[in-house]
């Protein structure tokens, strides 16, 4: 984690952060405005809470504690509703985070994530939860950061240590997060990939993850993730063949690494070579030996299957593999896939 540290406060030091944004989604949301007066910039000023609309709300949170499910999440899609145009709304569910209930911790943060960027000034009182005991909380606090589109110099580095979450959904949800940053944000992408060569194993596969979902604007991490396959732990293995295979045709370098898994690997690391040697497409034409020998292999029909759909993303390149793949076309469980394959190669 010390590399992985070193590494966000070079990121937060520069100026790469302000110019990156923050918004989850790959544009920018604001668009520029036409000049107006200066009264006519001014953001409006929220009208406070009648004393009517503070009792609804309060009863609604009171919900939180209810035994009915529906009842409860009925609450908090009103809440999510009401935090639209009221801070005040927002202040009230964020006092609730410090419940010593976690159904109503999880509640009240799942209100302010579905309010989306609404509720962005919540972004600060969210970040504490990304360390809550509770799994859910966790889960959903993570998932608030992005939606409610958090500026990068307050969701970062609360994002980057739980990497390391032990919870495989959480871990998964901190991947989506910094996906979010990293599509945006080259410096991000540059700490995700420094983030492979951590001693945690938790956080190289959810680096690895990420990389992957950012897609071909992470090539640069290829050399690193190429390592990774050699990983001893095997779910990093299987997430970097993954994060490979989503670079496409930039990646043929990985090709004989990929050959290498294919043929000695877990039966899922297996798949997942056999997966992105298809991403990378016509340009791993070199792979289809190895991909021809895993279609014919006896031992499992879920890597056959994978074989077969790589050969058939290859295309025409792959047409070697046509007498295999017609052999393979009566069994049932790659048959329907030897049949997609050959209709790509003769294309």
């Amino acid at each position: 984690m010390v590399e992985l540290r070193t590494a966000l406060r070079c990121f937060l030091a520069g100026a790469a952060l302000t110019a990156a944004g923050c918004s989850y989604a790959e544009t920018e949301r604001a668009a520029p405005e036409v000049a107006r007066p200066a009264h006519d910039q001014q953001a409006p000023q929220p009208s406070r809470l009648t004393a009517e609309q503070e009792a609804e709300a309060t009863q609604l949170i009171a919900k939180f504690r209810s035994r009915d499910s529906q009842a409860k999440w009925d609450a908090v899609h009103a809440l999510a509703a009401l935090c639209k145009g009221s801070p005040q709304i927002c202040r009230m569910l964020e006092a609730e985070f410090a419940s010593d209930d976690a159904a109503v911790r999880q509640a009240a943060v799942m209100a302010i994530r579905d309010a989306q960027s609404e509720a962005v000034d919540s972004a600060p009182r969210v970040v504490p939860l990304v360390k809550d005991p509770d799994r859910g909380v966790r889960l959903i606090a993570i998932q608030a950061l992005w939606q409610i589109r958090a500026p990068a110099e307050i969701a970062l580095q609360p994002l980057l240590e739980a990497m390391g979450d032990d919870d495989y959904e959480v871990s998964q949800s901190v991947a989506e997060a910094l996906t979010a940053h990293g599509v945006a944000s080259p410096a991000v992408r540059v700490t995700l990939t420094t983030a492979l060569r951590s001693p945690d194993w938790l956080v190289r596969r959810c680096a690895a993850q990420a990389l992957g979902d950012i897609g071909p604007a992470a090539i640069e991490s290829l050399a690193v993730l190429r390592e990774c396959l050699r990983d001893p732990n095997a779910d990093v293995r299987g997430w970097s063949a993954y994060a490979i295979g989503k670079f496409g045709a930039g990646a043929k370098l990985a090709v004989p690494d990929l050959v290498t898994m294919l043929g000695k690997d877990v039966a899922p690391n297996r798949r997942a070579a056999a997966a992105a040697l298809g991403g990378i497409g016509p340009d791993a034409s070199e792979g289809v030996p190895a991909l021809i020998e895993a279609l014919k292999s006896p031992f499992d029909a879920r890597v056959r299957r994978a074989a077969a759909n790589g050969l058939g993303d290859i295309g025409p390149a792959a047409k070697a593999a046509i007498p295999a793949l017609e052999a393979a076309l009566p069994e049932p469980v790659v048959g329907e896939c030897a049949a997609e394959a050959l209709a790509k190669i003769r294309k």
